[in-house]
């Protein structure tokens, strides 16, 4: 079963932003470079295929189909990479098969990500179509969408996994800091050691222009 959690805030105000000194210059940057995604030129068929590697989740797509396993972010050792169990996945996708599954949990496993990660799996569902940030989080602040725009745990990235880490955890703390108003909290459990139990939730709780509530 999936053991992980869905913060959903409904905020009065936020607005986290990392700074410059947060975030590590590179002469190559550009537009189109932090749009790319991790591209590959295995074909499936007659179909490229491309991944992308985000701070809550890694997305998948071949042609016209698109997909996103959602990631619970630790503090210490690997982060989890949630993967839904075979009848959850044929059930969001009756025209796939266990083998085209597989398929995709093998390139996906195969790219050289900067992260440390386990893939476990749960009876969850599977997402389909192009990942939806959800409003109030923190990929949805300026703050959240800099970070995410370094691709920061992709291949050829400048910082260590430890690095990267770092700067999410920083922006994790601002986030929380600076949140105002009701945030609720939807989840089955907190994750032991997860970020959002040793970072997001005490700053959250220490904060007294946050009133949490818990569903």
């Amino acid at each position: 079963m999936r053991r992980t959690l869905l913060i959903c805030t409904l905020i009065a105000a936020c607005a986290v932003v990392v700074t410059a000194a947060f975030l590590p210059a590179s002469s190559n940057d550009s537009g189109a470079s932090r749009r790319a995604l991790v591209t590959n030129s295995t074909p499936a068929g007659s179909k490229s295929w491309a991944a992308r590697m985000c701070w809550r989740y890694v997305s998948y797509s071949e042609g016209d189909v698109s997909l996103s396993l959602s990631i619970e972010p630790m503090v210490n050792g690997p982060d989890r990479v949630y993967v839904p169990d075979v009848p959850n996945w044929l059930k969001a996708a009756p025209s796939w098969t266990k083998e085209s599954r597989a398929e995709v949990l093998s390139r996906l496993k195969s790219v050289a990500w900067n992260r440390k990660l386990v893939w476990r799996e749960c009876d969850c569902p599977l997402q389909l179509g192009e990942h939806t940030v959800i409003r109030g989080t923190l990929e949805s602040t300026p703050g959240g969408q800099a970070l995410e725009e370094r691709r920061l745990f992709e291949p050829g990235s400048k910082l260590t996994h430890k690095e990267a880490h770092k700067l999410w955890h920083e922006g994790a703390r601002m986030f929380a800091d600076q949140t105002k108003g009701a945030v609720t909290i939807y989840m089955s459990e907190v994750i032991t050691d997860s970020v959002f139990q040793v970072i997001e939730l005490p700053a959250l709780k220490k904060n007294p222009n946050v009133t949490l509530v818990f569903k």
